[in-house]
């Protein structure tokens, strides 16, 4: 039997969806569910037929609980979500009451119903032993018209966690011109009615959102739009999906909400999470909620909030807000909201501040440039004790989004997909290990079964999961993806990643057992980033699969494009995805044709491949093209080979020579401890550089400084990529010239001198005329500072 506090979570309003109110119950109980479920035994007080997520632990409403409710003696917590509740319990069970406005007081309702509300109000302060608000406004309003009786209240903000679908183009209308947005229940006291005279001198649309619960408030608002002769531009249009509300959100000019009677604010926040500029009222807590970062109608009379509109637009593009309104909209986070929370909990039962139970497991998510996914994943596996990210150099705002959850970051420029994993399983504190993709997400349930999993004693070594795949923000049910496995979980001490460039399986020593959730695969990127992605995998798979042949596949390609478009539009029923299914099988068919157009590229080197390899192998000199100027090369851990570079060139053994590597994996081969700085440098500089490492290893002595360094450059060239990657060892690259001579800059610069006396001379690239120079070299020091030696 648990020892976890048992606290019941009042969510009972979530009887009525697209409401505020459902939306914060909700999202209260996922936050809590998924943050704090290792900490406390949490219980939903529910509707019985509210849409309530499905691995909630529930307590269904019953019909006398409005006027009889005891709850077990087992519960230590009743956590009362909304001031107006029906359900107060009647034994000494202990309440946190949660009061979101006392907007009542601000209506035209008559003076005894404002009473009798207060004091039903005043009736629950009095039960509870702690009470939290969800804004300054609320508390000083709570202070000013109730007897708090010198009990704690605390200031909890609600979160916001706004879902993104950028892949969602079909709202249920769509504007023919540009547009403000606003969204709420629609009622008076959101002064709806107000919005339609901004648009009367311009071309804007005015779209409003929301469930229509007076027709008689709908009507005044058309009247509105009547009068000022915009009714054509006024639309309307009743509740919308998170779909909908995203896209109209993300494409409207501006949020306008001037809204009399808020105790929070969510759509202001939602729409500032985007960046967009918002125009609110200064009524209630809006002025708190958007702080500095919006912009405020002072007066509700047409000439005065135009004014406003025009001016804030104006300040907006002039002085670039987006990315300051975004900052600003990170602190309301429903980890933070569900943290506050649990905080009361622990001090009301004197529990100290909350340790989190360890899974045991470490998370470790690859990325580039995913600032779309990164939020989403992190969330999902925040229950793993450690988090890895292991990032490529983003250049986007992938790492600064990271940072604000706790996860720890490396950086290591992309080679590989195994190389990459590898290098991030080295780090991982833990055995058990998750790796998610970016555009990957776990479900509560999952997570929880993870938890389980390991927590207890498995006797398998890894896991496999299926995939939920979404493409083009559709669930695909058909095509391969009903059979498609991935081990995401698995024990690393009896597994590693294979070597694959792409597509990288892993190596077990030990049974695989099953997972029964899915993982849900959901890239909401285009079309044009999925065929770009597929570019980048086929030169993977080509660079992969290459074998040294000549020839070209003309045939071959075709046959097997057409075989991957049959097998998923037809033979495993990718027609019954529909479009998105036809859309899919295409780009898989296209993918095999980019594949062996890199293959073909490849192919035309083979000849020159197999006679400088040959060579190479056998102590030999070759004459070939670099991702700079022609050099000759040799194997660089082969002491024969290099003394007659040295000898061909007539350099003096004290001077070293450059060697180039294929890939950072076989960088690390040779040097054992890489700063960082190196990593980013190799990541970010875009002209080829050589840098001077300390103490390398297997190297032949004579590449290698009297003070114990070498050059050493990652190549940037298909031809020397390749012949390093069949060699499997560095080689030597040096200038194709006698010492103390002028550099070649190209192939018909080079004297015969040296074209008779190497071993083998590549005729790839001989025809070019481009006039090249030798790269750059570069040191870096123990601080951090560059020298640059060449």
């Amino acid at each position: 039997m648990s020892s976890k506090p048992k606290i019941i979570v009042d969510i009972e309003r979530m009887k009525y969806p697209f409401t505020g109110l459902f939306y914060f119950c909700q999202d209260l109980a996922l936050s809590l569910d998924k943050y704090y479920k290792d900490t406390y035994d949490f219980y939903f007080f529910s509707y019985p037929n509210a849409q309530v997520p499905g691995h909630l632990k529930l307590i269904k409403r019953k019909l006398l609980d409005k006027v009889f409710i005891y709850p077990s003696k087992k519960y230590q917590i009743w956590h009362i979500t909304w001031q107006d509740t029906k359900y107060m319990p009647k034994n000494d069970i202990k309440i946190v009451y949660t009061i979101h406005d006392l907007n009542f007081l601000y209506t035209d309702k008559p003076k005894h119903k404002k009473k009798a509300l207060l004091e039903a109000v005043q009736n629950k302060v009095n039960r509870a032993d702690v009470i939290t608000v969800i804004s300054n406004f609320v508390k000083n309003d709570v202070i000013k018209n109730l007897d708090v009786k010198g009990k704690e209240i605390h200031v909890i903000y609600n979160g916001v966690d706004l879902k993104e679908y950028p892949a969602f183009d079909q709202p249920k209308y769509r504007p023919e011109k540009k547009f403000f947005f606003t969204i709420g229940t629609v009622l008076p006291k959101k002064n709806f009615h107000v919005l339609p005279s901004l648009i009367s001198d311009s071309d804007y649309e005015l779209i409003i959102a929301g469930i229509h619960m007076s027709s008689d408030y709908v009507n005044t608002i058309m009247k509105e739009a009547e009068a000022h002769q915009v009714q054509d531009r006024v639309h309307l249009i009743d509740s919308v999906s998170d779909e909908e509300k995203y896209w109209y959100m993300k494409n409207c000019e501006a949020f306008l909400f001037p809204s009399l009677s808020e105790g929070f604010g969510l759509p202001p926040i939602e729409a500032m999470r985007l960046g967009k500029p918002v125009f609110l009222s200064t009524c209630t807590s809006l002025p708190e909620i958007g702080g500095e970062h919006a912009y405020y109608f002072e007066s509700f009379e047409p000439k005065a909030m135009k004014k406003v509109l025009e001016e804030g637009l104006k300040d907006y593009k002039d002085n670039k807000k987006k990315k300051a309104i975004k900052a600003w909209s990170e602190q309301f986070s429903w980890q933070r909201t569900a943290e506050a929370y649990t905080e009361v909990y622990n001090r009301l039962l004197n529990i100290p501040k909350t340790v989190k139970q360890t899974t045991g497991i470490t998370a470790i998510i690859p990325t580039f440039n995913e600032e779309i996914h990164i939020k989403s994943v992190i969330e999902s596996v925040l229950f793993a004790d450690e988090i890895i990210i292991i990032d490529s150099f983003s250049t986007d705002d992938t790492l600064k989004i990271a940072q604000n959850y706790p996860v720890k970051i490396l950086q290591r420029p992309f080679d590989n997909f195994s190389a990459q994993k590898n290098y991030a399983l080295q780090h991982a504190s833990n055995d058990w290990v998750l790796f998610l993709d970016a555009d990957e997400q776990l479900s509560p349930t999952l997570q929880h079964e993870i938890s389980e999993l390991v927590q207890n004693n498995p006797k398998y070594v890894a896991f496999e999961f299926d995939l939920n795949y979404y493409f083009l923000n559709q669930l695909m049910r058909y095509g391969s993806f009903q059979t498609k496995k991935v081990i995401r979980l698995f024990n690393k001490n009896y597994c590693s990643y294979n070597g694959k460039y792409v597509h990288e399986t892993l190596n077990i020593s030990g049974d695989t057992g099953t997972v029964s959730e899915p993982i849900t695969h959901k890239n909401i990127y285009n079309r044009s980033h999925f065929i770009n992605k597929q570019r980048h995998y086929a030169k993977l798979k080509a660079r992969q699969t290459f074998k040294l042949k000549t020839g070209k596949s003309t045939f071959w390609k075709y046959i097997k494009a057409a075989y991957r478009f049959v097998m998923h539009y037809i033979i495993r029923l990718g027609f019954l995805d529909g479009k998105a299914g036809f859309e899919f099988a295409k780009i898989q068919a296209q993918g095999i044709l980019m594949r062996y157009e890199y293959l073909d590229h490849y192919r035309n080197m083979s000849n020159d491949l197999i006679h400088a390899l040959k060579h190479l192998k056998s102590s030999g000199t070759i004459l070939y093209p670099t991702d700079t100027v022609w050099g000759i090369g040799c194997d660089a851990t082969d002491e024969k080979a290099v003394r007659k570079i040295f000898d061909l060139k007539q350099r003096h053994e004290s001077k070293s020579m450059v060697i180039l590597v294929d890939s950072i994996a076989m960088l690390q081969t040779i040097i054992d401890d890489i700063p960082q700085k190196v990593f980013e440098l190799l990541a970010q500089n875009e002209t080829p550089t050589s840098i001077i490492y300390n103490n390398p290893k297997g190297l032949a002595s004579g590449v290698v400084a009297q003070d114990n360094t070498v050059a050493i450059r990652l190549v940037n060239d298909d031809f020397c990529q390749l012949l390093i990657q069949q060699l499997g060892r560095p080689i030597v690259s040096t200038s194709a010239n006698i010492s103390e001579h002028p550099t070649p800059k190209s192939f018909s610069d080079i004297s015969d001198a040296i074209k008779n006396k190497v071993d083998y001379t590549v005729t790839w690239r001989q025809d070019e005329n481009s006039q090249n120079k030798a790269s750059g070299i570069i040191r870096i020091n123990p601080d951090g500072s560059i020298d640059t030696i060449r």
